[in-house]
């Protein structure tokens, strides 16, 4: 059944919070929801239901979440969205813009004979005719409302739609000036019976909530709800499996363990968590609404009230009574849900589909053509890595792998979404206990005979749209592979024994990128500290280049050499090429779906991937690390790489980048890389020489985004610091209006205030007072043998240098940081990047040891 909701919402917040109440009591959510003139924000609705709808867009489709969807159309008052069995569209049409009327018209006409599904148009026509319940009378007789009904008629009736609207229905419309019929409900291609009716209760507008249900059965992606799985039944079942079988795989095993999983596992329901608007508080309104009505009607005849004017004071009181214990009961689960402060200033998730690809044909599999984009094909891949096979390490013996080696990969796991199996890291971490030994045994015959197998070579991949990108291009997505959990504990065994192998060549003063004991604030903290010694030597140039689509360009014969002359054992070797061969991606994107094999790249999302690329760097990084010491120093942190040039004369400069870019142009052709100029740039307080790569000028600006730190060409952070207070009251008001809950707007933005009075960003504080790497993270990287801070205090964290170090002036002197700008820093409420922010529990924790005493002096 397919279960349609429409409403013109009027522009009104309130009637989204109506729908919440509705949808809160169904045991189904309905399928779609057609609105028209809808509100900017949708709130918890967005949480359920993927949302079609252009800027600004008066007309908005909104499809349950495990319905797949595309979008066809997405006009501002025309969206139609394809849900494979059927089309649903939402249409709003101006009342006195006729230009406005002829093009939806338009619009319409060339997109519907290109449909060949049941088809399904809920509109708001602001046109009158008898076929949809209008009632002609003397007074409206000449209302140009007909002659718009007609003319819309003639187009449905061409175009084969067949309006459904009982013509004895009451009014769609009840304003303060009247009542009319209005809203629509059409459809094409459909000759089974339809029902169509109004929903009993009030829909927060003007007009009245249609439902229309057809009889066509919508296919549905049912998810499982892993929260909810049996965690004893499954470890039940995999303890006889290991029983029963003498000598199981790792492939058999897992493929137990999964069939376990979901067979223990309820499926997602689709239901809305319940708003604050609740159905009973509807009925009380509407009851009070009819009393007062009643009692005014009586004051107005002169009767005696007396009787009903009790009977609405008793009313009223209770519709307040429930209004606040509502009130109280949300307000109750919102702050339960502030625990983790990262979630409140997180921007929302889109959650639609675009209508078309930039290049990609109307007829063409969208999934596939975006997979063929973000995943280039290079056809003699393969020959090449199996042309390379003599190309071993060192032949060492095969250790064999140890549960301690498991506990500890798996204690490195964080919650993540499974990969096609349905197992994800907290089912591996509850079972670890009982299939520790099978799988250190497992996985030692892996290793022993050098093979990945190929049940854990096919991942799923989501596309992530990368913040404020058109949904349009390509290049605005980022494709992660969710890959087979048991996959990754494997994976994260053999990253391990690589990373011990080649750690004295990861160490190096260049690379900082997934490097232990490594940070982006120590990379920045490098930049900076070298770009200002090269301020005073004469001229400085900071060059920023950024490799496009890195992970997924690396040449796999490449790594493999990396890896062979890093001196890496034979067996890591022989298991990296069998990882990398034969890698499978799966994409849905709506209501298409593709697979691809990857022929280059390493899967992002893999426990592989960061340590593959990372090794993959080290050569341009040996290589620029001899030309002329300190003159050329490169920061490597992923697929960002940063050099500083500097020297006495701009001769020098240019001197010194014809060199680099002879190492940057030998590194790209063997890997197979490339770097994208419109993202790359450089910094220079003097006006520098033309660099260029590949026959392009690298753009100077000044100020470029390092590692989330914004650097301008004096090195004085003051527009970091501003970009960031610019950043908190719309991070301010996306925690207090969340939803609905406006009401204790007031309460929230003085509990986010708590939660962060006394935190600032690391990085932005450790440069500013010139005091990076702190002495309690020197203890921690083993550089230092106590945390103790130069001024004595037992513990030199970055909380402790930003309120109450003493040195705290001489610092910023030595920095050359003004007062002023330590005084605005101190104002940040709200911390934008993400790696910063800490829960409620930390904030707390952190101002125990404060001594409030000795931070009187320092601005707040």
């Amino acid at each position: 059944m397919t279960c349609i909701y429409q409403l013109n919402c009027g522009k009104r917040t309130f009637s989204v919070s109506s729908i919440l109440g509705i949808l809160s009591a169904l045991a189904i959510l309905p399928s779609c929801l057609a609105l028209q003139e809808c509100p900017a924000d949708l709130g918890e609705l967005t949480k359920k239901y993927l949302w079609f709808r252009a800027d600004r867009g008066n007309a908005a489709v909104l499809v349950r979440q495990d319905i797949k969807s595309i979008s066809l159309t997405c006009e501002k008052d025309l969206v139609a969205v394809s849900l494979r069995e059927c089309i649903v569209i939402s249409m709003y049409m101006h009342p006195t813009d006729m230009a406005q009327r002829t093009h939806i018209k338009e619009l319409l006409g060339n997109s519907a004979p290109s449909w060949h599904v049941p088809s399904v148009l809920c509109a708001d026509v602001n046109a009158w005719n008898a076929l949809w319940g209008s009632r002609m009378s003397s007074f409206n007789t000449k209302n140009q409302a007909w002659t718009r009904g007609s003319k819309l008629l003639m187009l449905l009736e061409d175009l084969d739609f067949q309006v459904i609207n009982d013509p004895e229905s009451p009014p769609t419309f009840i304003g303060g000036r009247g009542c009319s019929w209005i809203d629509i409900t059409a459809v094409r291609k459909w000759n089974k019976p339809t029902k169509w009716e109004f929903s009993p209760e009030g829909s927060g507008s003007d007009h009245r909530l249609i439902i229309t249900t057809l009889k066509l059965p919508i296919d549905t992606t049912q998810r499982l709800a892993l929260r909810l799985t049996d965690v004893e039944r499954v470890r039940n079942r995999v303890r006889n499996f290991v029983a029963t079988n003498s000598t199981p795989t790792a492939v058999s095993l897992a493929t137990e363990l999964s069939r376990a999983v979901r067979e223990s596992t309820p499926t997602l329901s689709c239901r809305l968590k319940p708003g604050w608007w609740t159905t009973r508080l509807e009925g009380l309104k509407q009851r009070l609404k009819r009393l007062q009505r009643r009692v005014h009607r009586r004051f107005l005849r002169g009767a005696l009230r007396g009787d009903l004017e009790q009977e609405l004071k008793d009313l009223r009181t209770a519709y307040r009574a429930e209004l606040s214990d509502a009130k109280s009961r949300a307000r109750k689960r919102f702050f339960e849900g502030q625990a983790d402060y990262c979630k409140l200033v997180r921007p929302p998730r889109v959650s639609s589909v675009p209508s078309s690809l930039e290049g990609c044909p109307e007829s063409e599999n969208t999934a596939a053509f975006i997979l063929r984009r973000l995943f280039p094909r290079f056809d003699s891949g393969h020959r090449l890595l199996w042309r390379i096979r003599h190309l071993l390490g060192p032949n060492r013996v095969v250790p064999p792998v140890t549960v301690r080696e498991l506990e500890q990969v798996v204690s490195r796991f964080r919650d993540g979404s499974p990969g096609e199996d349905h197992i994800n890291n907290d089912i591996l971490k509850q079972t670890l206990s009982d299939l520790k030994d099978v799988w250190a045994r497992t996985f030692t015959t892996l290793l022993n005979e050098r093979v990945h197998p190929e049940e854990f070579k096919r991942g799923r991949g989501l596309l992530l749209l990368k913040p404020h990108r058109d949904l349009a291009k390509v290049s605005s997505w980022r494709p992660v592979v969710l890959q087979s959990c048991v996959s990754k504990m494997l994976e994260g065994v053999v990253s391990d024994r690589i990373y011990h192998e080649i750690a004295s060549s990861l160490h190096c003063p260049g690379i900082f990128g997934f490097v232990r004991s490594k940070s982006s604030d120590q990379a920045v903290h490098r930049i900076c500290s070298h770009y200002r010694s090269g301020m005073q030597r004469g001229h400085v140039v900071a060059v920023c280049l950024d490799v496009r689509n890195a992970f997924n360009c690396l040449r796999h014969d490449y790594i493999i050499k990396s890896l062979v002359l890093l001196n890496t054992s034979e067996y890591l070797v022989s298991f990296i090429r069998s990882y990398l061969h034969n890698q499978s991606v799966t994409v849905e994107l709506g209501i298409h779906d593709s697979s691809i094999t990857l022929q280059v790249g390493v899967p992002q999302g893999s426990r592989l991937g960061p340590l593959l690329f990372t090794a993959s760097t080290i050569s341009l990084v040996r290589e620029l690390r001899k030309i002329s010491g300190v003159d050329v120093v490169i920061t490597a942190y992923a697929d960002d790489l940063t050099i500083v040039l500097s020297g006495p004369s701009r001769k020098h400069i240019r001197g010194l980048w014809a060199r680099v870019k002879k190492c940057l142009n030998r590194w790209c052709d063997a890997s197979g890389l490339t770097i994208d100029m419109d993202k790359s740039s450089c910094l220079s307080p003097r006006k520098p020489p033309q660099l260029s790569l590949k026959g392009k000028v690298l753009e100077r600006r000044k100020v470029v985004r390092v590692l989330g730190v914004h650097l301008d060409q004096r090195m004085n952070f003051r527009f970091h610091v501003k970009n960031d207070l610019r950043g908190c009251h719309p991070a301010a008001r996306e925690v207090t209006s969340d939803g609905d809950r406006k009401g204790w707007a007031q309460h929230t933005f003085s509990a986010a205030r708590k939660f962060s009075k006394y935190e600032t960003s690391p990085a932005l504080m450790a440069l500013v007072t010139g005091q990076l790497p702190t002495p309690h993270l020197r203890h921690l990287q083993r550089l230092r043998a106590t945390p103790t801070c130069p001024c004595g205090a037992p513990d030199g964290s970055t909380i402790h240098l930003a309120q109450e170090c003493p040195l705290l002036d001489s610092a910023r002197k030595e920095a050359g940081v003004s007062s002023q700008l330590l005084l605005k820093m101190r104002k940040m409420v709200l911390i934008l990047p993400r790696r910063f922010r800490a829960t409620l529990s930390t904030s707390k924790t952190s101002m125990k040891g404060v001594d409030r005493t000795k931070t009187e002096g320092i601005p707040r």
